[in-house]
């Protein structure tokens, strides 16, 4: 078992963590391609953090910065996830995961055990008899609370490596989005 970690800049003045997750959910690292933002108080047009359960991989983009953190198991992404929420909590930013209103993408979280980073309104339930399932209380909640501008620069971390690249916006995917792999 491993974890790989991937360090790109990008020189792109254009590209901002909004790149990353897009109001269209068509960027490498939104809702739509299984990605979950860990949301904390450090979050802006500088700063963001997403986590795939299914890829098992933690994307961070800093002020240019983007760490790619791959794992090979499922223990190995519990613990970088769990890795990220301990420095974030020490810094007083805290980190919540916010799988806006997927529910299979949620359940897959609660599964792994990471349930309790979500926000307090959006935690599992858990019955008397103590078997946790999905809460109302996702109903509504937004997926983020900036959105870009429509028309914001996309990026595309490819397959064979994480290439960070503007993604060209003739390149449809069968959905009718710009392609962007992780």
């Amino acid at each position: 078992m491993a974890v790989t970690r991937t360090e790109i800049r990008v020189e792109d003045p254009e590209i901002n963590r909004y790149s990353f997750d897009p109001w269209d959910s068509i960027g490498p690292c939104s809702l739509a391609r299984g990605y979950a933002s860990i949301q904390s108080t450090q979050d802006s047009e500088v700063y963001g953090l997403w986590c795939s359960p299914a890829a098992r991989k933690i994307v961070e983009y800093a002020e240019g910065d983007v760490t790619v953190i791959a794992c090979d198991s499922d223990d190995e992404f519990v613990e970088q996830v769990r890795e990220r929420q301990a420095g974030n909590n020490r810094r007083g930013w805290g980190a919540h995961i916010d799988t806006g209103i997927h529910d299979g993408l949620r359940q897959r979280f609660v599964d792994l055990g990471l349930g309790d980073m979500f926000y307090p309104t959006q935690r599992p339930a858990v019955s008397e008899s103590g078997v946790e399932g999905l809460d109302a209380a996702t109903a509504g909640r937004s997926v983020s609370d900036a959105n870009p501008v429509p028309g914001s620069p996309q990026v595309e971390l490819g397959s064979a490596g994480p290439d960070l690249a503007p993604a060209p916006p003739s390149v449809d995917t069968p959905s009718g989005g710009v392609a962007a792999s992780m």
